[in-house]
């Protein structure tokens, strides 16, 4: 019984000082950043109203790095890319990263619009429906854009 309390004091010891977030870097595809400056960074990544985001996300800097911490990040993300008319965004906290310097990198990718088929059409013809819809092949799917496109 010592013994596995011992262990599990080891355990819990090696966990203990877990770093806080310094800096937090917001990227399409995880690229190990060196030396990166304090605070919210973007790695080729555009971002839709980028101030707003980072006034969202500074609240994170000084936070312990933990599971909490982890999923809260991904949470915000996902809600503040969907408050902006982005339904499909996946996020994701690679696990291949060393964070004991406070760096933490999130890879964020937004869905984009493959190819647009149009079938069935009885009262018009497909290239006037395909002119009708904003949205192009290769860019991010925007609800908002997709929904004005349905109410012509």
């Amino acid at each position: 019984m010592k013994k596995i309390l011992i262990l599990l004091f080891l355990f819990f010891s090696l966990f203990s000082d877990l770093p806080n977030i310094k800096s937090l870097i917001f990227q399409n595809d995880f690229e190990n950043i060196k030396n990166p400056e304090s605070g919210i960074q973007f790695s080729d990544f555009d971002i839709p109203h980028k101030d707003e985001f980072i006034d969202k996300m500074t609240i994170f800097i000084g936070e312990e790095i933990n599971k909490q911490t982890l999923e809260a990040i991904k949470v915000q993300t996902v809600n503040f890319f969907r408050s902006k008319n982005y339904p499909l965004v996946g996020v994701k906290i690679p696990a291949a990263q060393d964070v004991t310097d406070g760096t933490l990198q999130v890879v964020v990718q937004v869905a984009k619009l493959g190819e647009i088929k149009i079938k069935g059409c009885k009262y018009f013809s497909k290239n006037r429906m395909q002119k009708m819809i904003s949205i192009k092949p290769g860019e991010e799917i925007n609800s908002k854009k997709i929904l004005q496109d349905l109410e012509w």
